[in-house]
């Protein structure tokens, strides 16, 4: 019995005798490259990804140590509610929370005073906020 041995597979596009790249080995290469090209974007964004979602587990852990000692839970609860949706106003704190206006009203104003939310609309009636810190790391693309 012979055995017959395969020439091992080349990376590159096949050359014919006359030293020029076939039309097929080039064509494969270029979709190779590509391909390589696309995936190393591909991982730029998975790492750009897990880096915000770090970061983003660390300010949750951060606000839920500042906030666990309050007296009331609800200061923490809205917090913790923020990284669900970081814009907010007085009337779906209310109902997140299922108090009074006036108490979300408080616990908004508190969470102003701490530069966790900041008021969009300039307004005294109807107020906007929003959880800077939060919408920023979702948001960007850093």
């Amino acid at each position: 019995m012979t055995s017959t041995r395969r020439p091992p597979v080349k990376s590159c596009p096949r050359r014919h005798r006359r030293g020029r790249i076939r039309r097929s080995g080039l064509i494969h290469f270029l979709r190779r490259s590509a391909l390589n090209s696309s995936l190393r974007g591909v991982q730029s964004q998975a790492d750009e990804a897990h880096q915000r979602a770090n970061l983003l587990v660390d300010l949750r852990e951060s606000y839920q140590q500042r906030y666990q000692s309050e007296r009331s839970e609800n200061i923490l609860e809205l917090v913790m509610r923020l990284f669900e949706d970081p814009y907010i106003d007085v009337n779906t704190a209310a109902e997140w929370l299922d108090v009074e206006y006036s108490t979300a009203n408080r616990l908004i104003g508190q969470l102003e005073d701490d530069g966790i939310l900041e008021e969009l609309t300039g307004k005294d009636r109807n107020r906007f906020f929003r959880a800077s810190e939060v919408f920023n790391l979702t948001s960007s693309s850093a």
